[in-house]
């Protein structure tokens, strides 16, 4: 039985290699579901400064540092990636990449609360909206963490499932119409 689940097909293969070279997998995981979402919202017509991302992470671009550290500890500084570090900040893709790639200039921010980031992008999302201070947000959350080594990190603080688990998971999981016509819920091949 599993405890995680990866995606069918890989992220970077939906994006343009320079482009997808330039993101972690999070990111670009952000990239994909922001133009996807915008695109099913009509793409609103929306003054740019009055147009606002949220996006919450718990981990950030934690699969970047991690293969990076591996570079850097087997052959040393020079051979990092020049974009290891946008890539592996928290705020990456809602302040440096969703906001360029939509145009948005009404504030990119990125709520950083563990398992609650993406609910609490949604309500911040909701406030910016009723202040008055925006007139559209794309919110949501983005977690791409499945390594061995994180999954260890949070087994070990038993904040997932055991190995046996009686269930698959402790919360229902309910499958859109959207949900399944994603290009990333269709099977490789």
């Amino acid at each position: 039985m599993h405890v995680a689940a990866g995606l069918p097909v890989d992220p970077a293969s939906l994006l343009p290699r320079a482009e997808a070279r330039k993101l972690d997998r999070g990111q670009q995981l952000a990239v994909l579901s922001a133009r996807e979402a915008w695109r099913d919202a009509g793409a609103p017509p929306v003054e740019p400064e009055r147009f606002a991302l949220v996006i919450g992470t718990g981990t950030g671009g934690v699969l970047t540092t991690l293969a990076q550290d591996d570079i850097h500890e087997r052959a040393g500084v020079r051979r990092l990636s020049p974009f290891t570090a946008p890539m592996l900040m928290p705020n990456g893709p809602a302040a440096a990449w969703v906001s360029m790639d939509l145009g948005a200039r009404g504030g990119a921010r990125t709520p950083v609360s563990a398992c609650a980031s993406g609910a609490e992008a949604l309500a911040l999302g909701q406030d910016l909206i009723r202040s008055g201070r925006v007139d559209v947000v794309v919110a949501g959350g983005v977690e791409a963490c499945l390594h061995p080594f994180t999954l260890a990190a949070f087994a070990q603080m038993k904040a997932h499932s055991p190995p046996r688990p009686r269930t698959p998971s402790r919360c229902p999981v309910r499958t859109t119409a959207a949900a399944r016509a994603s290009p990333w819920a269709k099977a490789p091949g």
